[in-house]
């Protein structure tokens, strides 16, 4: 596909394309005309500014993909007055003409970067808009509250409860929670710098190794003899999504029972504690017990499976269990979705660090100006303005509403010709 886009796009599109499109947002089929080349079909599909992406008037042309004849439409649009565009410059185009938002700009972007159902699920969320709906929900209440903090200072000698300060602070409250949302789903979103660690915890013999090995063809060695796991084995995990996990295997909880050497029981409790520090630096831990033994409590996300559910002898599962036989893989599929849900983030921010940059300006400017209503205080109602203002600037700079150009160009640098 060959867009051209600004105020000449149809002139152009219609010297190169026969027929000449001739009504917006209708898909018409021809043939190329390039010199030089015998007529190639094709199809246009033409908009009209302001009711296109870019805000201008613009023509996609769909061509065959043949890079030659691609090369020579290039050619005879640049010999026309057309020009190639810039990395990003139609979305900044849509930028300028408002048809997208800075955050939906970084949106475009992450989309053509997203390698896993997850990452694409997030930038279309991102793109939708919400954002910057839910953002200017949020800088009308900023307003309002301006306002009334504005006349009271202006109107300072009248007999006037303008500010009605508890009033006022309660709708910032509301300002504040819904920014905090933000900032969790921004954190959400934040790429890692590191694949997410899930691991594999549990008493010996609750079918941990075996799990490891059907998951992500691990080379675990199993056996119905406790502790044969000492050392902590990690694999990579790609699940159905395309995301990739490390699935870590560890030693048994617990100590190994009966008469053992003092050398096995070295290893035993060194074992353990290599298990616990896997634990702590988990980003998910799996914990499997086959005769019910619930999970030690603790601050990392846990999902408690009831193993080896194919052997009668076990009692039923504990209600908040997931049943699971690690032998003939019963329960897996469930399994694997609670792995997806409980590492997935929260859809709309994309988690950049201009975002959570912005966010944390815009709160911190919030709370501020929430300490200066509640305090009772009349004199600070110049601090409160002042924060109030600080918080719709930062709101502002999140959406692009008031941004610099050198942040545009480091945003837009990184796009790929053609966006």
């Amino acid at each position: 596909m060959v867009r051209v886009a600004g105020p000449a796009a149809w002139e152009l599109a219609g010297r190169c394309f026969d027929p000449t499109p001739a009504a917006p947002r209708r898909l018409v089929s021809g043939a190329l005309r390039v010199p030089g080349w015998p007529p190639a079909p094709a199809q246009a599909l033409a908009f009209r500014g302001p009711r296109s992406y870019t805000g201008q008037d613009l023509v996609e042309l769909w061509v065959p993909g043949s890079p030659p004849l691609i090369q020579a439409l290039l050619s005879s649009l640049q010999g026309l007055g057309a020009r190639l565009a810039d990395r990003g410059e139609f979305t900044r185009r849509a930028f300028h003409a408002g048809r997208v938002d800075l955050v939906q700009v970084e949106a475009v972007l992450a989309l053509t970067a997203a390698a896993t159902a997850e990452e694409t699920r997030g930038a279309v969320q991102a793109l939708e808009g919400g954002v910057g709906r839910r953002v200017e929900t949020s800088k009308q209440v900023l307003l309002e509250v301006l306002a009334h903090v504005e006349a009271a200072i202006d109107f300072s000698d009248e007999e006037l409860d303008l500010t009605a300060d508890e009033a006022l602070a309660q709708r910032l409250d509301g300002v504040a929670l819904a920014i905090a949302e933000l900032q969790g789903e921004a954190s959400g979103r934040t790429p890692r710098a590191h694949l997410p660690r899930v691991v594999l915890r549990g008493p010996p013999n609750a079918g941990k190794s075996t799990l490891f090995n059907r998951l992500c063809s691990g080379q675990a060695i199993v056996s119905a003899e406790a502790g044969t796991t000492r050392d902590v084995l990690e694999r990579r995990w790609r699940l159905p999504s395309g995301r990739e996990l490390l699935l870590v295997d560890t030693a048994g909880t617990g100590h190994l029972e009966g008469e053992i050497p003092t050398r096995a029981q070295e290893l035993d409790a060194a074992a353990g504690r290599e298990a616990e520090a896997s634990a702590r630096g988990a980003d998910l831990v799996l914990w499997l017990s086959a005769e019910g033994e619930p999970p030690p409590p603790g601050e990392v996300p846990l999902i408690w499976i009831a193993s080896q559910r194919d052997r009668a002898d076990v009692d039923p599962a504990p209600s908040s269990a997931l049943p699971l036989s690690t032998t003939s893989g019963a329960g897996i599929p469930v399994l694997v979705s609670a792995v997806e849900e409980q590492l997935s983030g929260a859809g709309g921010m994309l988690g950049s660090a201009r975002q959570a940059e912005r966010l944390r300006e815009a709160s911190d400017a919030v709370s501020r100006a929430l300490g200066q209503l509640r305090s009772g205080l009349p004199a600070r109602a110049e601090l409160a303005a002042l924060d109030l203002s600080e918080a719709l600037e930062a709101l502002g700079r999140l959406t692009g509403e008031v941004t610099s150009d050198d942040v545009l160009g480091h945003i837009f640098s990184s796009f790929c010709i053609g966006k």
